[in-house]
Formats: C-alpha cells, sequence, structure tokens
C-alpha cells in the first residue's frame, strides 16, 4: 500500500482543514476530496487540483480510506458515525467532541470497529516534546514532582482573517471556550505526569471579548503517583505564550515556543535550541497515522486518549461551576 494509492477525504475547509489539504499533498497523497457545504475555499482547493464536494454523500462512491474530520468540534461524532460506514479510517481533530456523554456512548460501537481512529493533538509530535518527554524518561530530574504549563494568545489575532465572534469559540453549543481549546496543554501535561486522579479548576470571562464562553482558565490536577499540575489557559494575551516547567527531584526541565527546552539538574545543564517550523508537527502526525494504517499499527493516539482527555474537560467545567474538587 503506497499514499499515492490511498483515498483521502478531509471534512471542513476552515485553515485547520485547508493546513491538512495542504500537508496530505506534501506527503504525496494525490486523491483527496474536501467536503464542505460552504463553496467558500473551492477554488483553492482546486487550484491545489483536489476535488471538492459539497455533498457529504457524494463521497461515499469514492472508497474513502483516510478521512479527516476538521469541523467545529460540535460535529466531530456526527461525521465520525458516518465515516464509520464508509469503513474508513479517521482522524479527528482535538477535541474528540463538545459531549463527553456522547464520546462515551460512541465508545461502545468504537471497540468493535474495525478500522484505525486517532486524535489530532499534534504538540506530541513537536520536536521540543519529544525532547521533553525523552529527558523524562531518561530520568534525568529524578522522579517528576511538580508540573505547570501555560498556554495564552489573544482569541482576535488567532486567525485574522475570520471573525471571532462567529467562530466555534465563541459559542457554549459548538464546543468553545479556552478549556476545549486549550486540551493540548491538558493532553500534554499528563502525557509528561501521568494520569490524575482529581482536579479542581476556575473559568471566568475576564476580558471584553464578545463571547459566551469562559477565556480564561486554571486547571490544577493531582496525579495517580502524587504529582501536582498547573495549567494556565487564557485567550486574551496580547503576542503569544507557550511554556512549561517539570520540576523534578534532582533537577528542572524548562520549554518555551520561542527558546526551546533547557534542563538544569545534578546530571547536567544543557539547552536545546529547537524552534521548528510550526507546520513540521501537523505534518509529522499526519505522516505517523497514515504509515501505521499501512502497517495495519495501531495509531500512537487513540480513541480512547481522546475520550480521557474529554473527560477531562468536563470534569473541569464541572470543578469550575461547583466550585469544589472533582475525583476522577
Amino acid at each position: 500500500m503506497n499514499i499515492k494509492n490511498l483515498n483521502f477525504a478531509v471534512i471542513g475547509s476552515g485553515s485547520i482543514g485547508l493546513r491538512h489539504t495542504k500537508n496530505l499533498k506534501h506527503l504525496g497523497a494525490t486523491k483527496i476530496s474536501v467536503f464542505d457545504p460552504n463553496k467558500k475555499q473551492k477554488p483553492f482547493v482546486e487550484e491545489l487540483g483536489f476535488n471538492f464536494v459539497t455533498n457529504f454523500e457524494d463521497l461515499r462512491d469514492q472508497k474513502i480510506d483516510i478521512a479527516l474530520i476538521c469541523t467545529p468540534p460540535y460535529l466531530h461524532l456526527s461525521y465520525l458515525d458516518k465515516l464509520m460506514s464508509f469503513n474508513a479510517h479517521v482522524f479527528i481533530e482535538k477535541p474528540l467532541s463538545h459531549s463527553y456523554e456522547q464520546a462515551k456512548k460512541l465508545y461502545k460501537r468504537i471497540k468493535n470497529y474495525p478500522k484505525f481512529i486517532t486524535i489530532g493533538f499534534n504538540w506530541r509530535f513537536h520536536e521540543s516534546m519529544i525532547k521533553v518527554k525523552e529527558l523524562l524518561n531518561n530520568g534525568y530530574i529524578g522522579k517528576p514532582l511538580i508540573g505547570i504549563f501555560e498556554s495564552g494568545q489573544y482569541l482576535g489575532n488567532w486567525r485574522p482573517t475570520t471573525d471571532y465572534r462567529k467562530g466555534y469559540f465563541a459559542k457554549k453549543e459548538t464546543g468553545g471556550g479556552i478549556i476545549s481549546d486549550g486540551c493540548h496543554e491538558i493532553d500534554i501535561a499528563t502525557w509528561f505526569l501521568g494520569s490524575p486522579s482529581s482536579i479542581i479548576s476556575i473559568k471566568s470571562k475576564v476580558s471584553d471579548l464578545e463571547i459566551e464562553t469562559e477565556d480564561t482558565a486554571i486547571i490544577l490536577l493531582e496525579t495517580e503517583s502524587n504529582r501536582l499540575i498547573e495549567i494556565h489557559l487564557n485567550a486574551v494575551e496580547k503576542g503569544y505564550a507557550r511554556n512549561s516547567k517539570i520540576i523534578g527531584e534532582n533537577g528542572t526541565i524548562t520549554w518555551d515556543f520561542l527558546e526551546g527546552v533547557k534542563i538544569s539538574s545534578d546530571e547536567m545543564n544543557e539547552t536545546y535550541k529547537l524552534t521548528p517550523d510550526t507546520n513540521d508537527m501537523y505534518v509529522d502526525e499526519l505522516h505517523n497515522f497514515i504509515n501505521n494504517v499501512i502497517k495495519s499499527k495501531s495509531p500512537s493516539i487513540s480513541y480512547e486518549r481522546g475520550l480521557e482527555i474529554q473527560k477531562l474537560i468536563y470534569s473541569a467545567h464541572l470543578s469550575a461551576e461547583k466550585g469544589k474538587k472533582i475525583l476522577i
């Protein structure tokens, strides 16, 4: 099996859908259909040399091998359900859904589905994240004790060509808000430090952004191995901030999006200037999933993992709304 022989479908032609379409072409895919009921991006897709369809059922006759769901979160599971009837392998952009209950309900069918499903946690494929994971696994700071993670950027600057007030982030029913959109940090933090046993969170709309969802959240997690995780998320910060610090018994690892990785420990003091092109991690996550499909190998990030993160998103909202610790 070769990528040139695979039939791809990209569901949604927003910014992430178009990014994945271009990256599939870069990887060598030649047979791609992009579906969206909105024809706005039809000329762009056709200029790339691919098919644009506005009727979802038109995809059924194309014998889709791999589909990428790149819609707002509230539509993810409905399209997944349809694509399962195509018997396709499916890549779902994060988060898995806007509803933990719906995602959990569908899991009963997913367990018996013969094809692979993965979730687009692209930061797992960033060169710096891979280095941090390697340093942790090699025990260079001893037992990890505390993790602090931060992500901040002004919502109005996320997609400058679109009106943020009309995007999914702005509305509760579409799966918006910084907790859902910032779930990369939840995934990375628990990938580094382990599964949480409890969660406490605060969320608020602190800015004048014209949205009905939270623009700021602070999430505290305690893991099953008694490690503490602190996550700060905001959509109000001018500029761009993405960084983390992991404190261990014998040293500390810090990471900054613009600066790379630094480790200071009893064993070593090193700085790794890892600042690859942002698009590289998106290419690498697709390459990883496609290779796994070709080799009939289970995906690196499963539906089950997506469901775990969806439960943490749900629990973070629940904790903030009830004002108390929630056991996971």
